[in-house]
């Protein structure tokens, strides 16, 4: 499988993963890595709630809207590979 931003670039990079809220396959370069904070109950009561931080892979465009929509819940390190334009 293909990464589906280079393919549509005209690029066949090899996924590595796959965006976790879109499901379009990245490769290396476009996948972003980030935490995600998820609240749990660790009990019966609404007191008792948990918060931890787990890892999300996202797509460059996905990475943008929920870090940009949603800051205190996702957190993604800067990119390391280039850099596609939004469309």
């Amino acid at each position: 499988m293909h990464c589906y931003d280079c393919a549509s670039n005209g690029d066949t990079a090899p996924a590595v993963a796959v965006c976790t809220h879109c499901g379009a396959a990245v490769c290396r370069s476009c996948a972003r890595v980030g935490n995600q904070t998820v609240r749990h109950f660790t009990g019966f009561s609404s007191a008792e709630l948990a918060l931890t931080e787990t890892r999300t892979i996202a797509c460059p465009s996905c990475a943008n809207a929920l870090a940009t929509h949603h800051a205190g819940r996702y957190n993604f390190a800067a990119p390391t590979g280039h850099v596609l334009e939004a469309r």
